[in-house]
């Protein structure tokens, strides 16, 4: 069974990914990630996907926010 992440958690992991590619121009984001990823226990893919999801959420990437996707979940289990 997967393990569940507290948003904060999630939140804080995000901000860390985000303050390191400020911090050195030349970083890649796949660099930050599998920096910081182990050094919080998490799945290096899960970090990946956590930053995709917060550059969609601020706008700054095409894409479902998570509140749209939730939206979607509750109106299709209001038509089930």
């Amino acid at each position: 069974m997967p393990r569940r992440y507290s948003q904060e958690f999630k939140d804080r992991a995000v901000r860390m990914v985000v303050d390191r590619l400020a911090d050195d121009p030349s970083c890649t984001q796949w660099r930050a990630v599998n920096e910081i990823a182990p050094r919080l226990g998490i799945a290096v893919e899960s970090l990946r996907r956590w930053h995709e999801q917060s550059l969609i959420d601020t706008g700054q990437r095409p894409g479902l926010t998570r509140e749209e996707h939730e939206e979607i979940k509750r109106l299709k289990r209001e038509n089930a």
